[in-house]
């Protein structure tokens, strides 16, 4: 599961750095950023839904704070624009 969240984490970090090479390169990066913003929240509500499953019963328990990660992350999915724009 840890391997599985860091290649996630890792192909969303470099979709997000071609977004910012075509800006660098002065074309429009409308197309890669969407790929980015969609690919990056996935990947933040499974690593927190996997880090819940982890940590076991102690996932739900506000003493965690892997608890409140699950939380914020579920806004990268459902924040303007939303996923299911970026992938229209």
């Amino acid at each position: 599961m840890l391997a599985d969240m860091a290649i996630g984490v890792e192909t969303a970090r470099l979709a997000t750095y071609r977004a910012a090479w075509e800006v660098d390169q002065g074309r429009r990066n409308t197309y890669f950023a969407s790929i980015a913003k969609c690919l990056a929240g996935d990947v933040a509500n499974k690593c927190a839904t996997d880090a819940v499953q982890i940590f076991g019963g102690n996932g739900f328990n506000t003493e965690y704070p892997v608890e409140k990660l699950m939380r914020d992350a579920k806004i990268f999915q459902v924040s303007p624009p939303t996923a299911e724009c970026c992938r229209l």
